[in-house]
Formats: C-alpha cells, structure tokens, sequence
C-alpha cells in the first residue's frame, strides 16, 4: 500500500481515488476497499436515513453490528 488507489464506483462509474491513509484504515478494520464514491454513499446514506435509519443489523461494508444473529 505505497500508492493512491483509482476505484470506479458502481453506481455512477466515476473514478475516485482510494488514498493510501484510506487503504491502512480499511485494513486495519478488516473492511472491503469501498465500491462507491462519496457522493454516491452520501446518496445511500440520506435513503437509509428517510427509510428510518440504519437500525444497526449486519452492514457488508463495515463488518459486524447489532442485532440479532440471521442464519
């Protein structure tokens, strides 16, 4: 991880940039690179929200959560 990564997001297909500081911590959390640009997850963030909010439960991207357990 020497080097700014370009991602291409799946929702709007624009280029972004997945910076080096960025890498570490996603490594450190053991997280997935992100799929989509800021502007986009912002996009997904605010529907969550206007839906009644994230109620905590399994998150793909951030690992872990709340909840009860869904086998």
């Amino acid at each position: 991880m020497n080097n700014d990564q370009t991602l291409v997001c799946k929702d709007c297909s624009k280029d972004f940039i997945f910076s080096v500081r960025d890498q570490e911590f996603f490594a450190s959390k053991n997280f997935n690179p992100p799929v989509r640009c800021s502007d986009c997850r912002a996009i997904v963030k605010q529907r969550k929200m206007e839906q009644g909010g994230d109620r905590g439960g399994y998150h793909p991207d951030r690992g872990g959560g709340g909840g009860r357990n869904r086998y």
